[in-house]
């Protein structure tokens, strides 16, 4: 990452890795938090909803794609 940003003129410390967690089971989301990432991108604010509670701590959380009108209230 830090050489990509470096070629593309921008500040290492402005990149941020984000991963996304669509189809991702929780095995793996935990692994992938435990390796250092903070920042999670979720399509389907069910299974956003559903995978925070289980981590039980702060990250920061942004949803990716579309999201239903009926949803945004969540």
């Amino acid at each position: 990452m830090a050489e990509a940003a470096l070629r593309s003129g921008r500040n290492v410390s402005d990149v941020r890795l984000m991963a996304v967690t669509k189809t991702v089971d929780d095995d793996r989301l935990m692994e992938a938090i435990e390796a250092g990432v903070d920042i999670i991108g979720e399509s389907y604010i069910q299974e956003a909803k559903r995978k925070i509670e289980k981590i039980g701590r702060p990250l920061e959380w942004h949803m990716i794609g579309h999201l239903q009108s009926n949803k945004a209230r969540s």
